[in-house]
């Protein structure tokens, strides 16, 4: 099922929303279920990443920005579609989190620590819906090469894109509940053996002069 969603369908419909208001969500949730009262998928995949220094004082502002579309933006998006999806069969939340909610990079503390907290959230969501609720699916990205940051697209360290999809996609038609790639469940399973270890040895990696 949500292999054919990935694969993609023909008239496909687009709404514009503000995931950082919760107002634009509600308004946007109401306006999807009229239209589609059979929806029974959730893809949370909005998010924010800035560089930052958890060591000088925070700038609000860009505090606000991260936490309210990276956290917020999809708890309040699970919130305004879970009646829905616990009523229908099939149903799905996918939640994309990050490997830097394992291993934090210290340049962009704030996005790493979303990035924890919602992968902490999908696994109390996962819990609380049981075999009765929709079925919720974490895929936490390694560094790939996407837009996220320019750097992403020269590195020739970053996962390819398409390397990225077609290992996501099988995790998912295989009925992992984390559809994590490989270069991601390494790092999830290093970091619970020694999380700081892991993360020192991270952020020294990316403090490479190619990087600079």
């Amino acid at each position: 099922m949500l292999a054919e969603v990935a694969a993609g369908r023909p008239g496909m419909e687009t709404l514009a929303l503000d995931v950082s208001d919760a107002e634009s969500i509600a308004t946007a949730a109401a306006d999807v279920l009229a239209r589609h009262p059979e929806l029974n998928v959730l893809v949370n995949n909005a998010g924010v990443i800035i560089d930052d220094d958890p060591t000088a004082p925070v700038d609000d502002d860009e505090l606000m920005r991260v936490v309210s579309t990276n956290l917020l933006g999809p708890i309040r998006m699970v919130s305004a579609f879970i009646a829905q999806l616990r009523s229908v069969p099939d149903a799905a939340i996918v939640n994309i989190t990050s490997m830097l909610g394992y291993a934090p990079l210290a340049r962009s503390s704030l996005y790493s620590a979303t990035k924890a907290a919602m992968h902490s959230y999908t696994l109390s969501l996962r819990y609380r819906s049981g075999d009765a609720g929709p079925e919720v699916i974490e895929i936490a990205p390694p560094y790939t090469q996407t837009a996220l940051q320019a750097v992403n697209l020269t590195d020739p360290r970053a996962m390819p894109l398409e390397e990225f999809i077609a290992e996501t996609l099988a995790a998912i038609e295989a009925g992992e509940p984390e559809a994590y790639v490989a270069r991601a469940r390494e790092r999830r399973d290093a970091q619970r053996v020694d999380d700081i270890g892991i993360t020192t040895w991270f952020n020294d990696l990316m403090r490479s002069p190619r990087l600079s």
